[in-house]
């Protein structure tokens, strides 16, 4: 089952820290038949630093296309650089630690209310907090993002080299903040995912792969 576990909507705030909606031009009525014309099977949106906004659209949009898997999660920026949160339905991370909270902290605030973490591009360049190898002083997150589809070949393998080492399974995702981006790297899932506590524990078990669209 594909599913692109990382892309932006219109209301993915700008930084960690700039609370404006300004971070991605895609609008979440045009991501259904996105996915359709790119044969995946659904995607998580993974806006910045919130899951609650947009959520009345995000449902409209989930009722309408009910042969499309949409989930939500979020992309939190921590103290060691960016989070990928799964199995949460609030912002309530948030409202607890603000901006470039405790990365372990924060993992352990998901892993109480049973979700699941997974880093995302661990060694890409350019914000304010990158994780690099801080990723070995970590615990209790799922995988590594290892297929990033805004990420070189090089980051992407770094990436693949420290999940190698810490033993744990690899998740790709577009990252898309823009339509054209939807869909470039997906996670490949051996079982159904229909509904997040689904994706939680699938994430757990470990039964997947990163993968990329050729067509890209």
């Amino acid at each position: 089952m594909k599913l692109d576990m990382h892309l932006h909507t219109q209301f993915s705030f700008q930084g960690d820290v700039d609370r404006r909606p300004t971070d991605s031009t895609i609008r979440l009525t045009e991501i259904p038949e996105i996915l359709r014309q790119k044969g995946l099977d659904g995607a998580v949106i993974t806006d910045h630093m919130t899951i609650e906004a947009g959520n009345d659209e995000f449902e409209s949009v989930k009722k309408d296309n009910p042969d499309i898997v949409l989930l939500r999660g979020m992309e939190y920026g921590s103290d060691m650089g960016h989070l990928l949160l799964y199995g949460i339905d609030n912002d309530d991370v948030c409202r607890e630690f603000g901006a470039y909270g405790p990365a372990q902290d924060v993992i352990n605030f998901v892993q109480k209310q049973g979700g699941a973490v997974v880093i995302p591009h661990p060694y890409i360049s350019g914000y304010t907090k990158i994780m690099k190898d801080n990723i070995f002083t970590l615990q209790d997150f799922f995988a590594v993002e290892t297929k990033n589809g805004q990420c070189s070949d090089r980051i992407n393998d770094l990436g693949e080299v420290a999940a190698l080492s810490l033993g744990l399974p690899q998740t790709g995702g577009s990252d898309a903040h823009h339509p054209f981006h939807i869909g470039q790297t997906y996670t490949d899932f051996i079982n159904p995912v229909f509904t997040i506590s689904d994706l939680v524990q699938e994430l757990q078990r470990g039964k997947y792969v990163p993968r990329i669209d050729t067509n890209r």
